[in-house]
This record gives structure tokens, C-alpha cells and sequence, in this order.
């Protein structure tokens, strides 16, 4: 599937409330489930759900989409989760550009919520996964504070080139819980500026 076509497909089914399927052509996490919220020229927006859970948001790259199915499954799909009182109304989280990276991570930094950014490999089940808060963008690079499983910052940022990032994840559940429980604010050499909600 073409870029082209991805997204006029994605861009038909967004805000229908009609449940898709997108398959990406990396090999670490390939199948995304949920439900279009927006499109832009390079970037979609995903109100994601793992199996009957609601995982939050995810932005991903439409130039990695190779297959996008919306059909019989997914409307079984609709009325289950619509029966179990899940598709609660949800927006776009503010103003967040689709159609350039930079643009869509100074949206997010904006927000001042803790973030998910993953930089997968495309040729082996292997990525670099950053949770945190984001600092600053500037036109090659991401500086972002990120913590570790122990809710502990690292001592300075992470500079990750906007090129290699691959998804998003925005209000998960993963990363709003352990935000709750991080040892108080990014404290490293950016003057404490962090965040811990």
C-alpha cells in the first residue's frame, strides 16, 4: 500500500467511529486496533484499544502502514465494545499537527503530560523505548527526560533523532500510572523544569 492510498483511506474512516485494524511494516509491534481520530500528511492518530482495554492514543507514521482493514470483524468488534460501555466519547488531544513530527512533539510538550516515544527498528524485532516529558525540539532532534522502571530519572536528557521515531503513545495507561509514582520532578540539567503528574 502506497502512501498515497493510506491515507486516503485513513483519512475516509476518521472520526467514523468504525473500528480498523492497521498492520505496519515493522517487526516489532505490527498490528494496531482501534479507531481513526485524525490524519494528517505524515502522521495518523489512533484511540487504541488492546483487546477490550483502552489503551490511550497513538500517533503513528503513515508511511510505515501497509495494510488497513475495516470490515465485518471490526463491526462485531464496535458492538461488543459498545455493549461493554467502552466507546465513551474521546478527543484529539488539543492541537497537535499531523503532518510534521516536529510540529506534533511541540503539541504534545504543550500539554505538559508525560509522553511514550519509540524508535523501532525496520529489519528486527528491536526498538528504543522513552518515557517521559519533552523538553524541546529542534529540526534534527527530540531532548527528552526520560525515566527508568524504577521511576527514576535519567541524569540528562536523551537526544533522539526525529527520523528514527515510529510511534507516539499519548494518556496510556502505563505511562499516567507510573507518572503518579516517579521520585518528584526531572531534576537533571535542565534546571527541574520536569513534571510528574
Amino acid at each position: 500500500m502506497n502512501r498515497n492510498e493510506a491515507k486516503r483511506q485513513l483519512r475516509s474512516l476518521a472520526g467514523t467511529g468504525k473500528k480498523v485494524q492497521l498492520t505496519r511494516g515493522l517487526p516489532g509491534d505490527p498490528k494496531h486496533h482501534g479507531f481513526v481520530l485524525a490524519c494528517g500528511g505524515e502522521w495518523v492518530l489512533l484511540r487504541q484499544f488492546s483487546d477490550f482495554h483502552p489503551d490511550g492514543l497513538t500517533a503513528l507514521r503513515v508511511r510505515d502502514i501497509t495494510e488497513i482493514r475495516s470490515g465485518e470483524y471490526e463491526r462485531h468488534w464496535e458492538r461488543m465494545l459498545a455493549a461493554e460501555g467502552l466507546l465513551a466519547p474521546i478527543e484529539p488531544p488539543g492541537e497537535v499537527d499531523l503532518d510534521d513530527v516536529s510540529r506534533l512533539l511541540r503539541g504534545l510538550q504543550r500539554r505538559g503530560r508525560n509522553v511514550i516515544v519509540e524508535c523501532e527498528d525496520a529489519h528486527d524485532d528491536l526498538e528504543d523505548f522513552y518515557i517521559g516529558e519533552i523538553f524541546s525540539v529542534d529540526g534534527e532532534s527530540l531532548h527528552f527526560a526520560n525515566f527508568d522502571a524504577m521511576g527514576r530519572w535519567d541524569a540528562a536528557p536523551k537526544v533522539i533523532p526525529l527520523g528514527e521515531i515510529t510511534q507516539i503513545q499519548i494518556d496510556t495507561p502505563y505511562a499516567d500510572t507510573f507518572s503518579k509514582y516517579l521520585e518528584g520532578p526531572y531534576g537533571g540539567n535542565r534546571g527541574g523544569r520536569g513534571r510528574s503528574r
